[in-house]
């Protein structure tokens, strides 16, 4: 009995892992869309390799954003079938995965002006800001795609993930 649900937790671990790949192909797939017209020259061909080379990428930067809760889903003791144990596991998870779609969401509206992916060079472009309540919704007169409809979608794209 013991034994096969091992197997379920793992299958579990698996599918969770894929279910944020596809959540995260998904965001690629709708930056994409938002941006079309700032990629014109790139073939089918050349799109493909895009998403297979975002793949990849993903797969990495999913490993290291979910390294913890890894760990902590195959430490080996009896403590991790405990309910609550759990929840904190799918909180971890949550938390982790959701900063990190809300980040590639994020970039789905900002690339437009910055003609890059978001790096750690954001904090200082913006370490001056005063008025930084009103700059999300000013932008999004610009964008056409308004702040809440992003953090919209990151929410939904999100609770996903529960199950």
């Amino acid at each position: 009995m013991h034994k096969s649900w091992s197997l379920n937790e793992y299958v579990v671990l698996i599918l969770r892992f894929v279910l944020i790949l596809i959540l995260f192909s998904i965001s690629r797939l709708t930056f994409f869309w938002f941006n079309a017209d700032l990629f014109r020259e790139i073939s089918f061909v050349g799109f493909l390799n895009l998403l297979i080379g975002g793949l990849r990428f993903d797969i990495s930067a999913l490993l290291y954003v979910n390294s913890l809760f890894l760990l902590f889903s195959l430490f080996p003791l009896k403590i991790k079938f405990k309910s609550w144990y759990q929840k904190g596991l799918r909180i971890l998870f949550l938390v982790t995965n959701g900063i990190a779609l809300a980040g590639n969401v994020a970039d789905t509206i900002y690339y437009r002006f910055t003609l890059k992916r978001t790096t750690a060079s954001v904090f200082e472009q913006f370490s001056n800001e005063e008025n930084m309540g009103a700059c999300g919704f000013d932008l999004s007169l610009i964008t056409g795609m308004p702040l809440w409809c992003g953090l919209r979608l990151c929410f939904c794209l999100v609770t996903c993930t529960i199950g």
